[in-house]
Parts: C-alpha cells; structure tokens; sequence
C-alpha cells in the first residue's frame, strides 16, 4: 500500500532532495523536526490569551470553555 507522499511521486524516477536538505542530512546527529501535538493550538492560546486578556473571548475564538483555558 502506498503512502500519501508515494501516491504522488512517479516511481520510475528516484525523489530528489533539495540542496538544502543535502546539506542539512549531512549535519552530524541532524534529525528532521516532529510537532507536538497540538503544538500550534497551544501556542495561539497562550499568546492570544496574554495579548488579549480576555478569557471567555480566547474560548470561543479557541472553540474550548472558559474552564479549559484557565
């Protein structure tokens, strides 16, 4: 079974990688970066919630309660 990434590549031609991730594998101990997850989420709750200081209004931008938030 193929992956999404495969679905889309032609299997006749080896995938190239850009210059940048060349350089980047050739970093000793290099490992490509994993999200956490809810990462982003998180982060715009935090930072919305200190710009805005308005609890109830970052829930339901959020899409959470007021008791998840806090």
């Amino acid at each position: 079974m193929l992956t999404h990434g495969q679905m889309w590549r032609n299997p006749t031609r080896p995938s190239r990688q850009t210059r940048k991730e060349q350089e980047l594998q050739e970093i000793e101990g290099w490992e490509p970066f994993a999200w956490k997850h809810n990462a982003l989420r998180h982060s715009f709750i935090s930072y919305r919630l200190a710009a805005v200081q308005n609890t109830a209004q970052v829930a339901l931008e959020a899409g959470n309660s007021p008791q998840m938030i806090s």
